[in-house]
């Protein structure tokens, strides 16, 4: 059957635990994260962004570009490739095709 004295041994026995050979490093320090500054009444204080920067909203620049306005339609197929191909070949966009031939359209039908 065994060793049933050995068995008993380790129940008589404590265990202690050996020491361990490799030591632990130190724990890592910490970062202290910057939140912003409370002022005196309670306000948070952001902190300043030194960049400055042109902003698309400002009236000024408005007055320069317009925003073409989003439409689609629907072409029949062998016109949507003459659109394409005459657009590739000058270099331009489709778009930019039909709004000249929609100018000159509405100049000729006034």
């Amino acid at each position: 059957m065994g060793r049933f004295d050995a068995l008993t041994q380790i129940e008589e026995k404590p265990i202690t635990p050996t020491p361990s050979l490799v030591t632990q490093s130190p724990t890592p320090k910490q970062t202290q994260t910057q939140h912003p500054k409370k002022q005196n009444d309670g306000e948070i204080k952001k902190p300043e962004i030194m960049k400055s920067r042109i902003h698309e909203n400002s009236p000024a620049f408005n007055n320069f570009i317009v925003k073409p306005e989003k439409y689609s339609t629907l072409l029949n197929t062998d016109l949507a490739k003459k659109l394409k191909l005459y657009a590739a070949e000058r270099e331009i966009k489709s778009y930019e095709v039909l709004e000249i031939a929609l100018k000159e359209f509405f100049e000729k039908h006034k």
